[in-house]
């Protein structure tokens, strides 16, 4: 089993410990770039686009931690289920 396969079956148990790494790796895998910030932005949302859909998925990054809230996981489990990479 790759290493996507197993974030994949990961995430589809709603983990209380999904981290940022876990998540981008998942993104990364599914066709999605971290777009880089621009300006002088504090913010913690980072944005990942997808070239051959045209479709975009906001996540914060937390912090100081590196783990997702658990809302986060669960909306990024229904994104990835929507852009067909992971099935139901």
């Amino acid at each position: 089993m790759s290493k996507l396969a197993k974030l994949k079956a990961r995430l589809k148990t709603c983990p209380k410990d999904f981290t940022w790494d876990e998540a981008t790796t998942l993104l990364e895998g599914c066709g999605f770039n971290l777009v880089p910030k621009t300006g002088p932005s504090k913010a913690s949302h980072r944005r990942f686009f997808n070239e051959k859909t045209g479709r975009v998925f906001m996540l914060a990054r937390p912090h100081p931690e590196s783990t997702l809230k658990l809302y986060m996981v669960k909306n990024l489990l229904s994104f990835l289920i929507e852009e067909g990479c992971i099935d139901e």
